[in-house]
């Protein structure tokens, strides 16, 4: 496939003029040294870290700094000549961020002489010019936080992993400064071992130019060094033990109605004197042993609430001369809470960290990430199973069961379930750093990326049913859609496997950064970054339909590259700190497409390379697709008014391209019955068309989504004891391809469409969508955070957050080719949800006995209940969201009881999930949300199952977000 030479190298070119660092993972100590009795400054004055070979002197002024500080706390130690030494304990560096240590030296002491000081940590971050929540190891052992997912959701404007009301494809994951993001369905890797992690940096606010291709949050994620000679570490592992945490009675319960009321003699023996039933005439008591047994389900089904849940930990740090290692693996044999098709959930990660010290002033580290994942059960963070991928995206459900009654029950795989999913997730990353001087230094980095998802059961025959042939009596079921039934013709025995899914992303990233502290006020950094991707896609399913087979694919590949640069300063005065910086990002699909994109195999007449036959492929013209561009400038202002407040501003334009399975998608539909090569090619010499439900027409005009965000905020210290963080914030999001902003408990089908139906008078049966950037999105409100800072054992964290929010697409829903004018007009959509707003509190009390080794967290989470619209009988008024549904409420808690034996310490702590017992109530509709709001909106009037008639708690309440009461055990060792 020929590449566009021309755009390709414009691209590169950019890249390699400018900078660009992805992420930072390193931090700044900076200060002043100067006599303790006179207050002038020491110019000459050595400043040391204790256990590293990083240092700076004092210039004339008395100040001195020292950069490329990985996060962590740190001794720090000034000398001079005929002073004594002085040594400050307890700098904590924190990521992009400058720790202030200032010495006062005393002159006369005696050779030698040396005292050591316990650093004061500031409050308040003067240089912090965006909102950032920053979350430390300490917090996973004392909170109740089991991940980083879970260590998210207790932040301000976090809810669901959606920041601030973006969606969950505009975040991105960073660990060590290489991407968690593969870009085909915008999917992060997020099963980081939680005791390897120094600290999550999450910046929502806006942040600097140097981190792109995110429009709501960068989750930045660094690794904890050995910074102590020797071996050390942490072993732990949690058990949840068996029990029913879904609401409602268990799936498989002899109080169900299957048993209670059909698997009885006295239903058999009506059911065998009725001349209408298949049964009549037999024998009621062998009918009831037949069905007894049919309604027992295999052990995989039926003890799904039997199992405990396990989950192991280890971590190793190592220090030894010039070599620096850390090593870490976890394995979690994870139980659905629902019963599902394989009795485990099994996932394990395996990560490594080794460092070298060539000289004392470069430096060669490897990171590396080995994940391995299987899964049969929901994944709300997960966007396969959402429009990213596909109209039918939303609708293939795991195969779980949910519902007590589903006709699935007794057999899950089949029908248009899902199959179980097994994930693996890799990077390779090498980077090298050279400090030039003590105040230059520059990284290459290059990383390799590799993730895999393949959704196909284990079944035997399973590619025959893909490539049966309707003709073939062996297929005879399969035609006529005959599903084996229990004698009461309710409960499936067995189904028909429909689908498979596989995909694959490998990214090869080459980064190169340098950063310059060119004066005592100005840090200016530059870098550049290249990404290579390789990636393929196939969906594949079969139908019989219509007298015919259908083969539903959605097949497609890619070799797209991207890359971005960027320039910028952080300028620090006194009272002033400015972050200024501009961006550059770019995309090239490299390749050719038709030069009628609605006709990408020109099956119709009128396209060029038309084939002479309706529905046969033929031979379209090609023509290359265009490098998009976007350059986004950001400036983010801190000003501290006092030693106890700071007012910080930031603006920024962000940047991000849409998932690759919008603008490559190729999703079709043949008749073919050959091999399975045949039935995934469109081009094929069989009958194809484009189709709609199996995933998205690829659109070569695709361009970036952009955000543009303002924020403004007030960081106080109040005596030492209290602080309160207090921001407001503006999202103007244009060019986006989802509109989900308004509503992020709304499923895809609720949302405004950003794609158009193409339809042509040849076949308006087998019409194709196309994704496009119509969609808009605005998000405003504020967050205030107030936490104490006391002495004594209490300490608490209380967060408010307020938002506004509304969203819509403005587009083509539909367009109509025509032979005569291609393309026509045929419809156009203007869709604008109304304002939504909602307040949430989250609240985390921390009580903590020192002489016990003793520590009780409890978290508390509020949410005012979604917006919705309801007039009821006789309510002529049409005001939109006019009610507001129940608040959600949960509240977890932690205990925490620590032991110290021969050096080693050892915690045992029990984590409750849902303390109370809250539940969130879903939101009903259309004639049960009736019934709800005028019979007393209690449990009275929620609505009762169909089946049985019982009452449906199975479905009232959401088992997601709060499931029933569960206790994590958790035993911790360090050593």
């Amino acid at each position: 496939m020929k590449i566009n030479a021309h755009n390709y190298f414009k691209a590169l070119c950019l890249t390699v003029l400018i900078s660009y660092l992805p992420a930072s993972t390193v931090g700044k100590i900076a200060g002043t040294v100067t006599d303790k009795s006179s207050g002038e400054a020491l110019a000459g004055a050595n400043v040391m870290i204790a256990g590293t070979n990083l240092g700076g002197s004092a210039d004339e002024n008395g100040k001195y700094f020292i950069i490329n500080v990985s996060p962590g706390t740190y001794s720090v130690t000034a000398s001079y000549i005929g002073y004594e030494s002085v040594t400050l304990e307890g700098i904590s560096v924190n990521v992009d961020k400058t720790a202030k240590a200032d010495f006062s030296l005393t002159a006369g002491a005696v050779e030698g002489a040396a005292v050591t000081v316990t650093a004061e940590r500031p409050l308040i971050q003067k240089d912090l010019t965006a909102s950032e929540l920053l979350v430390t190891g300490d917090d996973f052992n004392k909170r109740t936080i089991r991940s980083v997912t879970d260590a998210l959701e207790t932040q301000a404007g976090v809810e669901n992993g959606r920041f601030r009301g973006g969606n969950l494809t505009q975040s991105v994951y960073v660990l060590d400064n290489v991407s968690l993001n593969s870009g085909i369905l915008s999917d992060n890797y997020r099963g980081i071992n939680v005791s390897t992690i120094q600290e999550i940096s999450v910046l929502t606010g806006g942040y600097n130019a140097e981190y792109g291709t995110a429009q709501s949050a960068i989750i930045n994620v660094v690794t904890k060094n050995a910074n102590e000679p020797g071996l050390h570490g942490t072993f732990l592992t949690r058990y949840r033990p068996a029990g029913v945490y879904h609401w409602g009675r268990n799936m498989y319960s002899k109080e169900n109605y299957e048993w209670t009321d059909v698997a009885t003699l006295a239903y058999w023996e009506a059911d065998v004197a009725n001349e209408n039933s298949n049964n009549f005439g037999g024998n009621p008591a062998e009918l009831l042993e037949t069905y007894k047994q049919q309604i027992t389900p295999n052990e995989d089904y039926g003890k799904y609430a039997d199992r405990a849940e396990q989950e192991y930990e280890a971590t190793v740090f190592g220090s030894y001369g010039a070599f620096d290692l850390m090593a870490s693996y976890r394995f979690l044999n994870a139980v659905n809470i629902y019963p599902q098709v394989e009795p485990y959930n099994p996932q394990s990660n395996l990560q490594l960290k080794l460092g070298y010290d060539l000289t004392s002033t470069m430096a060669l580290e490897y990171n590396g990430i080995i994940g391995d994942a299987r899964s049969s059960s929901r994944d709300i963070y997960d966007n396969f199973t959402t429009m990213e991928s596909a109209q039918e995206g939303q609708w293939f459900g795991p195969p779980q069961i949910t519902d007590p009654y589903s006709t699935q029950k007794y057999a899950m795989l089949g029908g248009f379930g899902g199959n179980p999913r097994q994930t693996t997730f890799s990077t390779h990353a090498f980077n090298f750093t050279h400090s030039l001087s003590p105040s230059t230094f520059y990284e290459l980095n290059f990383s390799m990326l590799d993730h895999e998802m393949i959704s196909i059961p284990d079944a035997p025959g399973y590619e025959y049913l893909l490539t049966w042939d309707v003709n073939d009596p062996d297929a005879s079921d399969w035609v006529n859609a005959i599903t084996p039934k229990a004698l009461d013709n309710r409960w499936n025995l067995d189904g028909h496997l429909r689908s498979r899914d596989e995909y694959g992303s490998k990214v090869n990233t080459i980064r190169g950064d340098v950063t310059s502290q060119v004066n005592s006020t100005n840090l200016v950094k530059a870098g550049f970054t290249f990404k290579m991707y390789d990636f393929y896609y196939k969906h594949s399913m079969s139908l019989y339909e219509g007298g015919e087979r259908w083969n539903l694919m959605n097949v497609f590949d890619g070799q797209p590259t991207e890359g971005a640069a960027y320039i910028q300063d952080k300028i620090e005065f006194d009272g002033l700190i400015v972050n200024m910086g501009l961006r550059a990002d770019w995309f090239s699909q490299n390749r050719q497409v038709s030069a009628n994109m609605y006709d990408p195999l020109a099956v119709f007449e009128g396209t060029e390379g038309w084939s002479g036959t309706v529905g046969i492929p033929g031979n379209p013209t090609l023509v290359d697709t265009e490098t998009q561009l976007a350059l986004a400038p950001r400036l983010g202002i801190s000003h501290p008014i006092t030693d106890r407040a700071v007012l910080h501003f930031v603006y920024g334009h962000f940047y991000q391209r849409p998932s690759w399975t919008k603008i490559f998608g190729f999703s079709f539909i043949n008749f073919a019955t050959y091999d399975l090569e045949t039935v995934q090619d469109p081009y094929a010499n069989t009958v194809t068309y484009m189709d709609q439900w199996q995933g998205w027409l690829g659109n070569p005009l695709m361009e970036y989504e952009q955000t543009i965000q303002y924020e403004l905020g007030i960081d106080y210290n109040i005596a030492d004891k209290y602080k309160i963080d207090a921001t407001v914030y503006y999202k103007d999001a244009q060019n986006q391809t989802v509109a989900r902003e308004a509503r992020i408990d709304a499923n895809d089908y609720d949302t405004p469409a950003t794609y158009t139906t193409l339809y042509n008078k040849d076949n308006p049966y087998n019409v194709p969508v196309m994704i496009s950037n119509m969609a808009y999105a605005d998000s405003r409100g504020f967050e205030v955070n107030f936490s104490t800072f006391f002495n004594g054992p209490f300490n608490l964290n209380a967060i408010y957050d307020w938002s506004l929010v509304s969203a819509g697409s403005a587009g083509y829903s539909s367009l109509f080719e025509d032979p005569a004018e291609i393309p026509a007009r045929w419809g156009y959509g203007n869709i604008k949800q109304p304002w939504n707003t909602q307040s949430k509190f989250k609240l985390s009390g921390n009580f903590f006995l020192q002489k016990y080794d003793l520590n009780i967290n409890i978290y508390n989470r509020y949410e005012q209940g979604v917006m919705f619209t309801y007039h009821g009988p006789g309510d002529v008024s049409t005001e939109p969201n006019n009610k507001r549904w129940q608040p959600f409420t949960r509240t977890d808690m932690k205990i925490t009881k620590g032991f110290t034996v021969a050096g080693v310490r050892a915690e045992l702590s029990a984590d409750v999930r849902n303390l109370l017992n809250d539940k969130d109530l879903i939101l009903l509709g259309g004639d049960q949300l009736i019934n709800y709001m005028e019979n007393g909106q209690n449990e009275e009037a929620l609505p009762t199952h169909s089946y049985s008639g019982e009452p449906n708690e199975w479905a009232w309440y959401n088992s997601y977000t709060n499931p029933r009461r569960h206790i994590y055990f958790q035993l911790k060792v360090d050593f």
